[in-house]
């Protein structure tokens, strides 16, 4: 499963923690070994629980109720402090919030601009966004709601569903955690 193995191991034999063990390929083979048995096929089988647990969500919850089920499995999943999205709206163009786990929609601004927001740049590009210290990043600009909750960073996904009807629009948005 794992095709690059070389380069894999040259990577972790440049970090600092592994500077003490041995170089010897034998280690190292068995190393990556160990690491595909068990930790890959134990990461792919939650990996499957959790896309089941969002596939079976239920279609007749309200389209806020559905992503906030789904932050919630995305925040249980990855041990996150919280998730939230916030969807495109064109006839404002801003980013509407749409649901959050733990739900804070009431302390949550409404709207945030398009513009200036990494909200904004996730569903312009539609490319992933990760910001490893919000307080230093110009684009998020309540640094009060950073301080409350003492959380720091944040992985902005770009959120896209189809609609069926031709006379509806895409949904697009972004998935926050």
């Amino acid at each position: 499963m794992l095709r690059d193995l070389e380069s894999l191991v040259r990577d972790i034999q440049r970090e600092p923690w592994a500077e003490h063990l041995p170089e010897d390929t034998e280690f190292w083979n068995s190393f990556v070994q160990w690491i595909e048995d068990y930790m890959v096929s134990e990461f792919l089988v939650k990996l499957i629980h959790q896309v089941d647990e969002i596939v079976d969500i239920s279609p007749d919850l309200s389209e806020p109720a559905i992503f906030e089920t789904a932050a919630r499995h995305l925040v249980d999943f990855l041990g996150a402090h919280s998730a939230s999205v916030r969807i495109y709206d064109p006839q404002s163009e801003q980013m509407l919030s749409y649901g959050s786990y733990p739900s804070e929609e009431a302390r949550r601004e409404t709207f945030i601009p398009l513009d200036d927001s990494i909200a904004g740049e996730v569903v312009k590009t539609r490319k992933t966004v990760l910001v490893p210290n919000l307080l230093k990043d110009k684009r998020y600009h309540n640094k009060d709601a950073i301080e409350r909750k003492g959380v720091y960073s944040l992985m902005a996904i770009p959120l896209e569903i189809p609609r069926f009807y031709p006379r509806e629009r895409d949904t697009v948005g972004v998935m926050q955690i």
